[in-house]
């Protein structure tokens, strides 16, 4: 299935940078989550939630989530990720790693338009499930060790709700991620937390809060 073949791909991202609920109504229109600087803060609209991040991160502007997104344009603008979303039907709407490299911690968020990928009455529990057994074939082909790949229950944003768990190891090294979705009208959103020490997925999902 296409949408969970980009969630895939965002997860594979992570792990590859490392190593070098509810849904609303169909009429929901996407709006690209914001970043404010000054206040080090992210805000997703749409699918109601944000993060607070310190000094100690690094959020990736426009020009970076673009070229992730594969939109063409040097400097794209919202209605560049709109249109991008729209036809392509995926697109990152937040990248940003920790400045100590030797802790992997990384969050990354993409959204994809369930519509465009055929995918819509597919909901957040779905998502989670068709994905596992495809995880493992993805990383194992890129050789990775697939140490774990399951079903869980995490609070986020102040609600139970379900994720996948995944450990993958290469070269002597682990990394351990927590996938979390959240679905609006035709939109999924996929949270992917990342880090080389497990204890520390449950202090980057605290970072995330209802907006």
């Amino acid at each position: 299935m296409k949408n969970v073949k980009t969630t895939l791909s965002a997860l594979a991202l992570s792990v590859v940078m490392l190593f070098t609920a509810c849904s609303g109504g169909n009429n929901v229109e996407f709006k690209r989550g914001s970043y404010d600087e000054s206040a080090k803060k992210y805000t997703s609209e749409t699918f109601g939630l944000s993060a607070a991040f310190d000094d100690k991160w690094t959020v990736q502007d426009g020009k970076y989530l673009g070229k992730l997104s594969g939109i063409t344009a040097s400097d794209p603008t919202d209605e560049d990720f709109k249109k991008q979303l729209e036809n392509t039907g995926m697109i990152f709407d937040l990248y940003a790693a920790h400045t100590d490299t030797t802790t992997g911690n990384s969050i990354n968020i993409t959204v994809e338009n369930l519509k465009k990928t055929g995918n819509q009455g597919m909901s957040e529990e779905g998502y989670i499930d068709a994905s596992i057994p495809q995880l493992k074939e993805q990383f194992g082909a890129q050789g990775f060790t697939v140490d774990k790949a399951e079903k869980g229950k995490i609070t986020f944003i102040g609600k139970e709700s379900v994720c996948g768990f995944v450990t993958v190891s290469k070269d002597g090294v682990t990394v351990h991620e927590v996938q979390v979705t959240v679905k609006k009208g035709v939109y999924m959103a996929t949270v992917t937390f990342a880090s080389y020490d497990e204890k520390t997925l449950d202090e980057l999902v605290k970072m995330f809060s209802a907006a």
